[in-house]
């Protein structure tokens, strides 16, 4: 039974490239040695973007059949939207309205996978946007901006855009069509405000459609520390 196993792994392309191969090290166990730090971190920088291209190529419905996908419409990132709010357990039916009522220019711009990867990046750091959108709304109301306490719950796109900033520096930066569908889909009484809890319960359910784990959420000063870092 171990020799069976010990031939399965030796015919993984996976295995074989980590350790090598048994028999070529004398079969004794001793394999091909261990994996490095470097090679492994390598390893799953490309399964990352792999499976953002993967999941990227799912969504697009306008493809001209030759797989050469290279950007999706914002009506189909807005699709993917929808879904997110759906599986995060919010009701879906205004924003299925919201999205097919897109404005014609806004539907028709593009999302190159380029875009695509950097907001499935962002939210590999989600717990210090997160903590940055506090920071900022929180100095934004000290600073006479807001004065209801029911406006914590509630972010602008410039609150957006700054947490952003904030927390991951300027090469972050979302492309201006991902913010802009985002706001038509998730902003429920147009006022340019999107509920906290939606939007960062939406952006939670893409990272864990993409096998993201949930972190401990950053305190208010190692969020400075890190956001100060940037700059």
């Amino acid at each position: 039974m171990a020799a069976m196993a010990a031939d399965v792994l030796d015919g993984s392309p996976v295995f074989s490239q980590w350790f090598g191969n048994r028999a070529a090290a004398g079969g004794g166990g001793g394999g091909g040695g261990g994996i490095s730090f470097a090679k492994f971190s390598a390893w799953l920088t490309a399964l990352q973007s792999e499976l953002i291209r993967l999941e990227f190529l799912n969504w697009a419905t306008d493809s001209s059949g030759d797989g050469k996908v290279d950007s999706l419409s914002a009506s189909d990132f807005g699709r993917m939207v929808v879904q997110l709010v759906a599986s995060a357990g919010f009701d879906v039916k205004e924003h299925r309205r919201r999205r097919a009522e897109m404005s014609d220019d806004l539907a028709m711009a593009r999302v190159s996978l380029a875009d695509f990867a950097r907001f499935s990046l962002m939210l590999a750091q989600l717990e210090l946007v997160e903590a940055a959108l506090d920071l900022v709304a929180t100095s934004s109301s000290a600073g006479g901006s807001s004065s209801s306490s029911s406006s914590s719950s509630a972010i602008d796109r410039a609150t957006f855009e700054r947490g952003i900033y904030a927390a991951l520096g300027p090469d972050a930066a979302l492309p201006p069509t991902i913010i802009d569908v985002l706001f038509t889909v998730l902003d429920g009484d147009s006022d340019g405000k999107l509920s906290r809890d939606e939007l960062c319960g939406t952006l939670r359910e893409r990272r864990r459609a993409l096998g993201g784990a949930a972190l401990e959420r950053p305190s208010a000063y190692s969020c400075f520390a890190a956001c100060f870092s940037k700059f």
